[in-house]
């Protein structure tokens, strides 16, 4: 399915692809702020 896309719809594979990675970060993120609001110094 992604090879199909990339090789099709190359646009919409990079912007989808960008679009997990800063969805991933900003779960990460929120983790962080979470573990600090609960008392975490590290």
């Amino acid at each position: 399915m992604f090879i199909n896309t990339l090789v099709t719809n190359p646009v919409f594979f990079f912007r989808y692809i960008v679009i997990i990675i800063i969805s991933i970060s900003l779960q990460e993120l929120a983790h962080g702020f979470a573990a600090m609001s609960q008392g975490d110094n590290i």
